[in-house]
C-alpha cells in the first residue's frame, strides 16, 4: 500500500467534514432566521389585535363615563329637589 493511497482518502474526507460542517451550520442558522420571523409575525398579529381592543374598551369607558356623569347630574338635581321641599 502506497502513502498516497492513504492520504488522499483521509485529506478528502476531512474536507469533506468540515465542508459539511459548515453547510449544517448555515441551514441552522438559516432556519433560525426563519423561526425569528414566524415569531415577529405572530407577535405583530397580537399586538394589533391588542390594539384594536385597547380602542374598543376606551371608547366604552368614554361612554360609561358620560353616563356615570349623566347619573351624577341628575342625582345632584333630585338632591336639591328634595332639599328645597324641605
Amino acid at each position: 500500500m502506497n502513502l498516497i493511497d492513504v492520504i488522499i482518502p483521509a485529506v478528502t474526507g476531512l474536507l469533506t467534514f468540515l465542508l459539511g460542517q459548515q453547510r449544517g451550520k448555515k441551514e441552522v442558522e438559516s432556519l433560525h432566521l426563519a423561526n425569528i420571523e414566524k415569531g415577529l409575525s405572530i407577535y405583530q398579529h397580537i399586538v394589533e389585535d391588542l390594539k384594536e381592543e385597547i380602542l374598543h374598551l376606551t371608547k366604552k369607558v368614554d361612554v360609561l363615563q358620560d353616563k356615570v356623569d349623566a347619573l351624577m347630574e341628575e342625582n345632584h338635581k333630585l338632591k336639591k329637589m328634595l332639599s328645597d321641599k324641605v
